[in-house]
């Protein structure tokens, strides 16, 4: 361990950097915020988000949910992803844990994208829209879009599910409850 002592000096330049990370880093997304009414979101948009059965979701509580600027962390897009997936097998009555704890077959993540046009922030609230775009015997992707408080998109994200055998891990037929879920929302022309 050291004996160094903080001088005057060093305190000085540990101030100038923290004035400079704020200005460059911080006061750019300050505007940007305000713009975007963080933590608001107009009854108009929130009429027309359920009106399209979409959801609106708070992005992220906490600040590790963010960076330094509290933009949202690129990885909290898959969670709150999963959390809609999970909230649309829900609506058609397939609870996640029931179906992890009572039945043979999972169906895992095999695939996931994404493709990020506009900072999300910590806080802020946004509408998640979940698609249905492909169905296969045994698979099927879902597609997410983030949109912004202005209703701009900010993110768009993919992933290919795969049914599999609980024991086995190989690969088996979806399940007829939840292909009925699936092709209630999949989008024409879709179903392979």
């Amino acid at each position: 361990m050291s004996d160094a002592t903080i001088t005057r000096e060093d305190l000085q330049m540990l101030a100038e950097t923290a004035e400079r990370f704020a200005k460059t880093e911080i006061a750019p997304h300050l505007e940007a915020w305000e713009k975007a009414g963080i933590g608001g979101v107009t009854i108009e948009q929130v009429q027309a988000a359920l009106k399209e059965g979409r959801r609106i979701k708070l992005l992220g509580e906490a600040w590790r949910d963010g960076d330094a600027a509290g933009v949202l962390f690129f990885g909290r897009y898959f969670a709150l992803a999963h959390d809609a997936y999970e909230t649309f097998l829900d609506s058609h009555g397939l609870n996640i844990g029931h179906l992890i704890r009572t039945t043979s077959y999972l169906i895992p993540v095999v695939h996931a994208e994404s493709d990020y046009r506009r900072p999300l922030f910590v806080g802020e609230r946004a509408v998640i829209r979940l698609r249905v775009v492909e169905l296969r015997s045994r698979t099927f992707t879902l597609d997410y879009e983030f949109l912004n408080a202005e209703g701009h998109l900010a993110c768009r994200l993919r992933t290919v599910h795969c049914a599999v055998n609980t024991r086995t891990r190989r690969a088996v037929a979806l399940p007829p409850d939840v292909v009925t879920a699936l092709k209630s929302e999949l989008e024409p022309g879709q179903l392979v």
